[in-house]
Parts: C-alpha cells; structure tokens; sequence
C-alpha cells in the first residue's frame, strides 16, 4: 500500500514542492486516496472503515519518514514535508517499484536494530529451527523497542511475517506461510498487498473484515450449528 500514500503525497504536493501536509486534513480527506483504496484495494467506503485507513495511512508516513524520504515538521498534529521527491516518484510508479523499495529498506532496518545477523543465519541454513530462532530474536527485540503489552505474540508477527517475507524474496530462500515456511523460495504474491488473506475468503468485497465477522457470527446464533 505504500505506493497508493506515495501517489497521493506526489498529487499533494504537485503545485508546491515545499507544501507541508498532514494525514487528517490532507491524506484522508485526498479523494485519490480513497478511490484508490476503493478501486485498487476493494476497501469500503472511509466512513465505513476509518480505523483500516488510518492504519495505512499513518503506519506509511512513518515508513516514508524512517526511511528518510519525508521529513516530520511536527508531532501533534502530525505534518510531513518532502525530502526525496525522485525517491517517492519511484515508489509512486506501481507494485513492482514498490516492493522493490521495500526490500532494501528491510535490509537496512534490519541492520540498523542488529537484526541482520540472525536474519543471515537463517539464510545461510534455512531450516526450521533457524526459522524459529528468528522469530524469537524478532520477539525479543519487539518487547523493547515496540509500545506491545502483554506476552500475546499475535500482532507482532504479523509484522515479522512481512519483514520476513521481504528478506526471503531478494534472497531467493524459502518465505514463511502463516506460521510455516513456504516449500521453495518466497514468491512475489506473498509481498504484495493485495494477496488474499484467508480471514476474507468470501468476504464480499466492500465489506469490513470485522462487518463480515458479525455478519457470520450472527447467521450462527440465528440457525444455530450443527
């Protein structure tokens, strides 16, 4: 999804390059983000689905900002400038791009939190036990520098599994699969978004996952289960 706030960022700033903008008032009221999240993402309506777009959106400006592209005027509100427009161009253009971009910036978010040297073990030796190890170390790392309450690992490997995922397709070694590792190497559908998630087999399109849930839950208490 970041290409789609990339696109969105360029369309911002196209009459002023120094123009300063924010999520709220710029990014989620932008009428191409939404349409894109509609079109292109088969999201519901903004109104419908305001947590799903604010996630996008702001767990993307902090990616752009990490990774130096942006640059954070100020933290409440939140506001963005431009910092690397060729950079952001690039990332705009399509997925391919995209996931491109991604990959090195793994790369370099793995070596700059020390993570890269058990990344390499694995794939030096890709094999189960490496595969464990690496999500242990990723734990261990997420409880200190991650806001994560509790010992549920849940989300967080959610976004080990992105990560990971990343790392395994420029590497050409075996990708993780839910919680298994995939038989041959990482595939690019497992990098992209749109890759369907099996939470939303046959979820209409349109609808929340969580509308989908209750709608689900509601046949249940109605017909019972047999």
């Amino acid at each position: 999804m970041i290409w789609c706030v990339a696109y969105t960022i360029l369309n911002i700033t196209k009459n002023d390059k120094n123009k300063i903008f924010s999520d709220n008032e710029d990014i989620r009221k932008s009428s191409l983000f939404n349409s894109l999240m509609q079109g292109y993402f088969s999201k519901p309506p903004q109104e419908k689905a305001e947590n799903e777009y604010n996630k996008v959106s702001s767990y993307q400006l902090g990616l752009l900002t990490y990774a130096g592209i942006l640059e954070k005027i100020s933290d409440r509100p939140k506001k963005f400038k431009v910092k690397e427009f060729d950079i952001l161009e690039f990332i705009a253009k399509n997925d391919l791009n995209a996931s491109k971009f991604l990959v090195e910036y793994t790369e370099k978010f793995l070596k700059d939190n020390d993570l890269f040297e058990i990344f390499n073990i694995y794939k030096n030796q890709p094999n189960q036990e490496n595969h464990l190890k690496v999500k242990d170390k990723y734990w261990e790392w997420a409880k200190i520098n991650t806001a994560i309450k509790g010992a549920d690992r849940k989300h967080t490997y959610r976004v080990f599994n992105k990560i990971f995922n990343l790392f395994c397709y420029k590497n050409g070694i075996p990708g993780e699969d839910a919680s298994n590792m995939t038989k041959g190497p990482c595939p690019y559908s497992f990098i992209i978004y749109n890759r369907e998630n099996f939470r939303d087999e046959n979820k209409p399109i349109g609808m929340t996952r969580q509308e989908y849930i209750e709608e689900i839950l509601s046949e249940i208490d109605e017909i019972g289960v047999v």
